[in-house]
């Protein structure tokens, strides 16, 4: 018993000194998009937090291309130190839920760290078609082209960004739900002491003023989470996509 309280008492130390001594050097956040699109925005407003709380440059290292499979691998094949993150959007999920052959497992060969923010998608139409609400636009079965109306949001509550959009479920149709959303991996065997660091710094940085505000300008909302959360949420997300994939018969491009 005294064995076991001492091991017990080692290994807590262990992850106390390693947290205090993460990070030894800058930090890279690998974007699956080209600069200037919301990705980059939330990676680099992120990266200037974290630069103050952690007292380590952040880098944004973009590598766009192949649906953002070029630098998912990229931080698959990261050492697992916490100094190499990817800022990962809803194509993570859907390029699992497709079951094309990836160059690396989907939840696997990560550790998850937060979700950064969400946003629902909307259903837009044409002032001059008439039409002010969903059930107006499903009657009509067509959209005017040119300048847009907002409907309707996919989201379970009204965006931020345009609060007097109404929901699907506002609208009649309950249970229709669909975010798009931003988060943060690290390479799998990442220490849980480096992991709970960064959650907590990049949590910190979404619940404090500037962060949202410049997530807010690309269009998303802040949505922070803890790792636990932020593992589940991509669970789900890949069996939600592929029932939509098994309803809709959708194929990847290409195919």
């Amino acid at each position: 018993m005294f064995r076991l309280v001492v091991a017990s008492l080692l290994a807590a130390l262990c992850g106390i000194a390693s947290a205090q001594g993460f990070p030894s050097r800058p930090l890279r956040i690998l974007v699956p998009f080209p600069p200037g699109g919301g990705t980059d925005v939330a990676a680099r407003a992120l990266g200037e937090h974290l630069t103050r709380e952690l007292g380590q440059p952040v880098v944004v290292d973009n590598r766009p291309g192949g649906n953002s499979v070029i630098a998912t691998e990229a931080l698959a094949r990261a050492a697992p130190d916490g100094h190499t993150l990817l800022l990962t959007t809803d194509f993570h999920s859907i390029n699992a839920a497709f079951g094309a052959p990836l160059p690396y497992d989907s939840l696997k060969d990560f550790a998850f760290v937060a979700r950064v923010s969400t946003s629902p998608l909307m259903l837009v139409t044409h002032p001059e078609a008439g039409m002010k609400s969903l059930a107006d636009a499903l009657a009509a079965a067509r959209a005017s082209p040119g300048k847009l109306v907002a409907l309707a949001v996919t989201g379970p509550a009204r965006a931020g960004v345009a609060p007097e959009v109404p929901t699907f479920a506002e609208s009649g149709f309950p249970g229709f739900v669909l975010l798009n959303w931003y988060g943060i991996l690290a390479p799998a065997g990442t220490p849980r002491a480096a992991i709970a660091r960064l959650n907590g710094s990049i949590v910190a940085g979404l619940k404090g003023a500037e962060v949202p505000l410049r997530l807010a300008g690309a269009g998303v909302d802040a949505a922070p989470s803890t790792p636990e959360e932020m593992e589940a949420w991509v669970r789900d997300d890949i069996a939600h996509y592929r029932r939509m994939i098994e309803l809709t018969g959708a194929k990847p491009e290409g195919r």
